[in-house]
């Protein structure tokens, strides 16, 4: 797959697949966009990861992180996880962490 853009926003992605034989993973977006991401050597957990903040962000029904203290540091860890395996930009990191942090 060819990326035509290269940002896919977290909070637009509507689902994630693994792909195991090339320890990769696919996400959609809500845009009917797709990216692919290949040799991540833990994209099974990524996988993991992305599906647990879809599933918050359904439960909350606004798209929004809850602002408890405690689901906030566990949000944060799942999006530090996301960058170190490339899945999203350090500017979308930050953006979130200013968020959880309420900066």
């Amino acid at each position: 797959y060819k990326n035509k853009t290269s940002v896919l926003p977290i909070d637009s992605i509507s689902g994630v697949e693994h792909l195991e034989k090339i320890k990769g993973i696919n996400l959609y977006s809500t845009m009917s966009q797709q990216m692919r991401f290949e040799s991540i050597t833990n994209a099974k957990e990524v996988v993991n990861v992305i599906n647990d903040l879809i599933t918050n962000r359904k439960s909350s029904g606004t798209g929004a992180v809850s602002s408890n203290t405690a689901d906030s540091a566990e949000q944060l860890a799942k999006y530090k996880n996301l960058l170190d395996s490339g899945v999203i930009s350090k500017e979308e990191f930050d953006a979130k962490k200013k968020q959880l942090l309420g900066l």
